[in-house]
């Protein structure tokens, strides 16, 4: 969430981004690594982490990027009527569409490598 990649290229497309606090970054750090990547989902981080949206939601946020590829195994039911992003879900489907698309996308990306 502190690295600057996600944010930048939002940023460019004109897009506001806020960053969770300290404190809120640390505390989805810490389910993360303490539940999600050992493949337990806690009701209390699941309730947890819609309050955070919640929050976020009423400070002005129409939407979230889920940075972190884990955090998306807490978000499988949106609560919240707000635009949810889960770059996990949205790597997959642009692989596929490269795998599936036109020699012109495919060299598109070989070049980039």
């Amino acid at each position: 969430m502190e690295q600057t990649f996600y944010k930048k290229a939002l940023q460019e497309e004109g897009l506001e981004v806020q960053i969770p606090t300290k404190e809120e970054r640390k505390e989805l750090v810490r389910i993360v690594d303490e539940e999600l990547t050992h493949g337990r989902i806690l009701s209390e981080s699941l309730e947890r982490f819609w309050q955070l949206a919640e929050l976020w939601q009423q400070q002005g946020a129409e939407g979230i990027v889920l940075g972190c590829t884990e955090i998306g195994l807490l978000v499988q039911k949106p609560r919240l009527e707000m635009a949810i992003f889960d770059t996990a879900l949205i790597h997959a489907a642009k692989a596929v569409e490269l795998a599936l698309g036109t020699e012109e996308q495919l060299k598109y990306w070989d070049d980039r490598r």
